[in-house]
């Protein structure tokens, strides 16, 4: 996925999709796309945590971020 269309299909979910809806749409997708979309939702939705555990459960590493085993976000990590 481009960036742009990454962009647009977040834009989309904004007030039309529940988090069920955004898995379904994701789950099948390879996993850069999912990795993509994840991180890129996860800023747009200010670090929601019903992203991070959907981060978690599809196995998306969150970009800068730590997370614990029950995919909660703990910690911003600071890049030096």
């Amino acid at each position: 996925m481009t960036e742009k269309e990454v962009m647009e299909e977040i834009e989309m979910w904004n007030w039309n999709l529940n988090i069920f809806e955004v898995y379904d749409s994701i789950r099948d997708l390879s996993e850069g796309d999912q990795s993509k979309l994840i991180n890129y939702a996860f800023k747009y939705f200010a670090q929601d945590s019903m992203i991070g555990d959907l981060a978690y459960h599809l196995d998306v590493e969150l970009e800068g971020f730590e997370t614990s085993d029950y995919g909660r976000v703990l910690a911003k990590i600071e890049k030096v």
